[in-house]
């Protein structure tokens, strides 16, 4: 279980979001285009830019998060900590930093490892998320 699930929350953003991950902890391990990948059974394509939104390098073993463009989630959260809770086993949660954007009406995407430490929720309506206070 997730060490880092505790904290104060500030206010719930969505009881009943999308998730789904970026990265994976094969990519960009090998030169070319795409990298021999076992976590998922098939080459993942490289990485074209380690960088996040808000300027940090990304890596997908990190405790991170992209937000959704739409409802300006990405900005109005961005650098922000948020608690992910996955719907399906309500005792797997993870608070990550929101540190990029995700494509609009994809709720949130996070990390390779946030996202196989809550289960792997996927989908639609799979994940609850709540702003941690300051």
């Amino acid at each position: 279980m997730p060490a880092n699930q505790g904290g104060t929350v500030a206010s719930t953003i969505s009881t009943s979001a999308t998730c789904d991950y970026y990265g994976l902890p094969c990519q960009g391990t090998q030169p070319g285009k795409t990298s021999t990948c076992p976590e998922i059974g098939f080459p993942a394509q490289n990485i074209l830019s380690a960088m996040t939104a808000n300027g940090e390098v990304f890596h997908p073993q990190g405790l991170t998060a992209a937000m959704t463009s739409t409802n300006s989630w990405n900005t109005t959260y961005r650098n922000k900590f948020v608690k992910v809770t996955n719907l399906s086993n309500t005792s797997k949660s993870i608070v990550v930093k929101v540190t990029d954007t995700a494509p609009a009406n994809r709720g949130i995407e996070l990390s390779y490892r946030a996202w196989v430490s809550i289960g792997k929720p996927s989908g639609a309506n799979s994940v609850k998320i709540e702003l941690m206070a300051n």
